[in-house]
């Protein structure tokens, strides 16, 4: 495999075209050609942008549907698969346990692609144990927060019908909890976050909407979370303002949408501002600009 080929098409953006000289050649036996041509979407999904991410996971799921037969036919053959997994995999593992991830959830759904994999299980398995691994990787080196919530997020171990509600392993919690024990503010400064990803526009109410942590119910059961709050300084503002938003949204009427409106002056549509929550720490990452207290006007 020429890496240096795969990062200038990566680099030029061509990543498209080369997929369809890829399609082309018609490899659907499995044998060494096809592993290299596994091997070589296992490289280019670790490391293209988010444009064209959606795109090789496609193809690389279509890949894989051709000789599902051979290629998961026993353990072995899917530790190889892990290996190869393992091999290409980009430090920050955000990629590739991302499709990690929505290979768990076409085993979870039982796909139509997928009949004929005999050992589902075992490939469900090794793949939450490859995502796993990699959040323990990313906390051991530190790595920056994004990263490691996001691989959290990835470490699915099943989902309930009918609400398709994602359920996040244990041992990815156990991990998480030891990581946020030691580093509290991390997680509490990226604790609020947009309700809206994408859409209202800043001056719209909706674009002041905010929820908190999506897992935060898996994390900290039976009341935890209040007594992770009490054990941290009782001076710090950040915490006060998280302490006052889970309170917000414990308050909330709604079942399953938690959502609290942040205060700003920019809000132009909402009526009884005073009512919005209030925030005293300029220290959370993800709140949207506008709803920081310099950010406040007289």
């Amino acid at each position: 495999m020429n890496k240096e080929l795969l990062d200038k098409y990566i680099k030029e953006r061509k990543v498209i075209e080369f997929l369809e000289k890829l399609e082309l050649q018609g490899i659907n036996t499995y044998n060494d050609k096809y592993i290299r041509l596994l091997e070589i979407l296992i490289y280019l999904i670790n490391n293209v942008n988010d444009r064209d991410f959606v795109t090789i996971q496609q193809y690389l799921f279509k890949t894989i549907y051709k000789v599902k037969g051979d290629l998961f036919n026993s353990e072995e053959r899917i530790e190889s698969f892990i290996k190869l997994l393992r091999k290409n995999s980009n430090p920050n593992y955000d990629n590739i346990t991302s499709f990690n991830q929505r290979f768990i959830l076409n085993l979870e759904d039982n796909i139509e692609e997928l009949n004929g994999v005999h050992l589902k299980s075992y490939l469900k398995n090794a793949l939450l144990s490859f995502n796993e691994d990699c959040l323990r990787k990313l906390i051991n080196k530190n790595a920056d927060y994004k990263s490691i919530i996001n691989v959290f997020y990835c470490c699915v171990n099943a989902m309930e019908l009918p609400e398709r509600k994602v359920i996040i392993s244990d041992e990815a919690i156990k991990t998480f909890l030891e990581y946020i024990e030691v580093n509290p503010i991390e997680y509490l400064s990226h604790f609020i976050r947009p309700y809206y990803s994408q859409g209202p526009t800043k001056g719209r109410a909706e674009y002041y909407l905010h929820v908190g942590e999506p897992f935060l119910s898996q994390i900290f059961m039976n009341g935890e979370f209040k007594s992770f709050l009490n054990r941290q300084d009782k001076e710090s503002k950040l915490v006060s303002d998280i302490a006052n938003f889970y309170n917000y949204i414990n308050n909330h009427p709604s079942k399953t949408d938690k959502i609290v409106m942040i205060f700003s002056n920019d809000n132009t549509e909402s009526e009884n501002l005073n009512n919005h929550l209030k925030l005293e720490s300029d220290a959370h990452v993800w709140v949207r600009p506008g709803c920081r207290p310099t950010d406040y006007k007289e």
